[in-house]
C-alpha cells in the first residue's frame, strides 16, 4: 500500500505541474483521482493503468486494390477492406466489368429481387456503365432488360448517377426494381447506396476499356 500511495503522490505532482494554468485542471485531477483510487483498491500499479487507457491514433494509409490481376477477386471484398481503413486514408480500386457486374447483380438480389433478376453482365466504356439483366417479370415472363448510367462527380465531389437510357420491352417490372438497379450501381462505385451514406469521397472516377477505376479518401 505504501508503494501505491508513493506512486500516486508523485504522479499527482507531475500532473499538477504540467497542467499550469490549464482551465481543465479540475477535470484532469478528478480523472486521475478515480484511477488512483481504483488502483489502491485493487492493489495494482497506477502507471500500468494509465498506459492501458491511452488510445492510439489511427495512421492513415494508402491502399491499392487492383482486382484485374485476379478474376476470382470480388469487388465487395475490396470495398469491405476500404471501409475498414482509418479515416483520412487514400485508396484506389480497379475492377473489371465482369467483377462490377457480379457485384451489382448480387446487390440487386440482396435488395429482395432474387426472384426477379437471375443474372447479368456489364459493359464499361466511354464513361458509361451499361447493365444487361436477365429478368423474370411480375407475370412470370422472362426477358432481358438494359439500363445505362453515366456517373459523374459534381463540384463537391458528390457522385451523380445520370441515367442515359433503359429498355425492358414488354416486361412488367416489380415495384422498386429500377431503384435497386440504381442503388446497386452506386454501391459498386462508392461502396454505399447513396453519397450521403458513403464513407468515402472520390477524387477520380474512370469507366474505360472494360474497367472501373475509383480513387478517393476515407472520410
Amino acid at each position: 500500500m505504501k508503494t501505491v500511495i508513493t506512486h500516486v503522490a508523485l504522479l499527482a505532482a507531475v500532473l499538477l505541474l504540467g497542467a499550469g494554468c490549464n482551465t481543465n485542471i479540475n477535470s484532469d485531477v478528478a480523472t486521475f483521482n478515480a484511477q488512483a483510487t481504483n488502483v489502491a483498491n485493487t492493489g495494482g500499479h497506477l502507471a500500468a493503468t494509465l498506459a492501458v487507457t491511452a488510445v492510439p491514433t489511427a495512421t492513415p494509409v494508402v491502399a491499392n486494390y487492383d482486382l484485374t490481376t485476379d478474376p476470382t477477386q470480388l469487388l465487395i471484398h475490396a470495398w469491405g477492406q476500404t471501409y475498414g481503413l482509418p479515416s483520412g486514408s487514400k485508396f484506389t480500386i480497379i475492377a473489371t466489368q465482369q467483377q462490377v457486374a457480379a457485384f451489382i447483380v448480387q446487390s440487386i438480389e440482396l435488395a429482395g429481387f432474387q426472384n426477379s433478376v437471375k443474372d447479368g453482365t456489364a459493359a464499361i466504356g466511354s464513361g458509361q456503365l451499361r447493365l444487361d439483366l436477365s429478368i423474370v417479370d411480375t407475370t412470370g415472363a422472362t426477358g432481358t432488360g438494359t439500363i445505362t448510367f453515366q456517373p459523374t462527380l459534381d463540384s463537391n465531389a458528390a457522385l451523380k448517377l445520370n441515367l442515359i437510357g433503359s429498355s425492358f420491352g414488354t416486361l412488367k417490372l416489380p415495384n422498386g426494381l429500377l431503384g435497386a438497379m440504381g442503388d446497386s450501381t452506386e454501391k459498386a462505385l462508392i461502396g454505399a447506396a447513396s453519397d450521403s451514406a458513403s464513407k468515402v469521397t472520390l477524387s477520380a472516377l474512370t469507366l474505360e476499356n472494360g474497367q472501373m477505376t475509383v480513387t478517393g479518401l476515407l472520410k
